[in-house]
């Protein structure tokens, strides 16, 4: 029984985990290189945040390239090298916006060769693509990343598109409660501690459960036993061929030979 239960109960600890792992969304992407310029809007890439985000450089489309490394520039300029390789979890807070390019040197014509995209949230994939209705605003009105668009048939309608947990005209505002991960994590965590009381509990009980019959078959062994003494009849034979009983619980003793025989 208490295998069966420490079985459960890891089962159950282990199913948790694969719900903690599984929640964390993963995706990758390859930027394809090309000697042309872009149009400064760049593809999109819609994320969800906490998204773990793999980049690489394609440059299956040309023959070789040389120097290959991966430029982030966000908001204010600033670039961040990553080397061959961009891979961390988006935080819309911090990277809305921000673009990725990859550059390179293309080993038969010597041209620069490069390719980008630009990380949104997911909220943005509704406006950052249907570029004949909306277009993004040339002043920067909304805060905490929020991305600003304007309708193009009218150019008077403008808006913030905010990042997860930010409310507001302007993005000004802190939305209340928590993401859903965040919940999610919580949930695991409290999940998780409760099984671990439920199976020490039950443990607990079951061994002690088993102790205390063990120890009643104990007693029960001694009390039968002594019992078994008190009724049995010592008998011995006297040398004239007699059997003489002794009601005693103590041990069997010879009688005396008589010198006669």
């Amino acid at each position: 029984m208490t295998i069966s239960i420490n079985n459960i109960f890891l089962s159950c600890i282990l199913f948790n985990c694969w719900i903690a792992i599984s929640s964390v969304k993963e995706r990758s992407i390859s930027i394809p290189l090309q000697s042309t310029i872009q149009q400064e809007r760049y593809p999109g890439i819609f994320l969800e945040d906490n998204t773990l985000l793999t980049i690489t450089c394609d440059s299956s489309q040309v023959v070789e390239v040389d120097d290959i490394k991966i430029i982030e520039i966000d908001i204010n300029k600033t670039k961040i090298d990553h080397g061959k390789e961009y891979k961390q979890e988006f935080k819309a807070v911090n990277q809305n916006g921000n673009v990725i390019s990859c550059l390179g040197i293309s080993k038969k014509t010597k041209k620069a060769m490069s390719g980008s995209v630009r990380l949104l949230t997911t909220l943005d994939s509704a406006y950052y693509d249907d570029t004949s209705k909306w277009g993004t605003c040339e002043d920067d009105s909304c805060y905490n990343r929020g991305r600003c668009y304007t309708d193009l048939n009218s150019g008077i309608v403008k808006f913030c598109v905010c990042p997860e947990r930010f409310v507001g005209i302007g993005c000004q505002e802190t939305a209340e409660g928590v993401s859903k991960l965040t919940f999610a994590i919580v949930i695991l965590i409290i999940g998780g501690i409760a099984l671990l009381f439920l199976g020490s509990a039950v443990r607990y009980y079951h061994k002690h459960k088993n102790e205390k019959k063990l120890r009643k078959n104990y007693v029960c062994h001694i009390c039968n036993k002594q019992r078994c003494h008190q009724h049995i009849d010592d008998q011995t034979q006297t040398s004239g061929g007699n059997v003489k009983s002794s009601n005693t619980n103590q041990e069997y003793t010879k009688l005396t030979q008589d010198d006669g025989l």
